[in-house]
């Protein structure tokens, strides 16, 4: 048994992750032991969930050798790797039945965080414990021509992303806060780039496209527009 597995007896048991109906010591909402440990039923569903995620988990295998980097592949992919996160899921719950036992862990990772979240730049660890200087703006610009927005979008996404090919910045860059945000990276505020006395540790780009704030909303909460996205 790996160091990541939990074995138990019929008088010990640990619930699996995502069966919430089960507590900390395994048992039932009546702190009864689980009725399904040890019978036949429950030893047939999980040598079938056992042969689903091979299953399962050859295909992914299969696809993933396939990969070579390119952005068309992203859509595939992640739609293989949420069904074996499903694969896994139920496995694990088909084990806990059997036996008690819980034999991986799921993964909190969402994979939009992953994705779409902030991105940390590495700091000097002799800065720790100086004041941070958090700069918030708004800065609303009209489309005034989105396809050609769209193509300096993937020109600079291969600027940036150099191993990158045409193919890959056209699905990676379909609109125009697609375009923005290539464009912004590795610049986030071009103005203080540089300047002294001041290094940047974390840029968060939000973008959000709407039909336009008048005045006066802007003069009086020029930040609520987030709460639109």
């Amino acid at each position: 048994m790996s160091d990541d597995a939990e074995d138990l007896n019929p008088t010990q048991t640990t619930a699996a992750s995502g069966s919430p109906d089960r507590d900390a010591e395994g048992a039932d909402d009546d702190g009864e032991i689980l009725a399904t440990m040890w019978t036949a039923p429950a030893l047939e569903a999980y040598q079938a969930k056992v042969g689903h995620l091979i299953d399962v988990l050859t295909t992914h295998a299969q696809l993933v050798s396939t990969r070579a980097g390119r952005q068309r592949e992203l859509p595939a992919y992640f739609a293989s790797a949420d069904s074996l996160q499903r694969a896994v899921n139920n496995f694990a719950d088909a084990e806990f039945d059997w036996c008690g036992s819980i034999p991986v862990r799921g993964s909190d990772v969402d994979d939009e965080d992953v994705e779409d979240a902030f991105e940390d730049v590495e700091g000097d660890a002799s800065l720790e414990g100086l004041g941070v200087l958090t700069v918030l703006g708004r800065y609303d610009y009209v489309i005034t021509d989105a396809a050609a927005l769209v193509e300096e979008g993937r020109r600079g996404y291969l600027r940036h992303w150099t191993q990158e090919t045409p193919e890959d910045a056209q699905q990676r860059v379909q609109e125009p806060s697609d375009a923005v945000r290539e464009l912004l990276h590795g610049a986030p505020l071009a103005e203080l780039e540089g300047v002294p006395g001041l290094q940047l540790t974390t840029w968060v780009p939000q973008l959000i496209q709407h039909g336009g704030s008048d005045d006066d909303e802007v003069a009086e909460n020029p930040f609520g527009i987030a709460g639109q996205s």
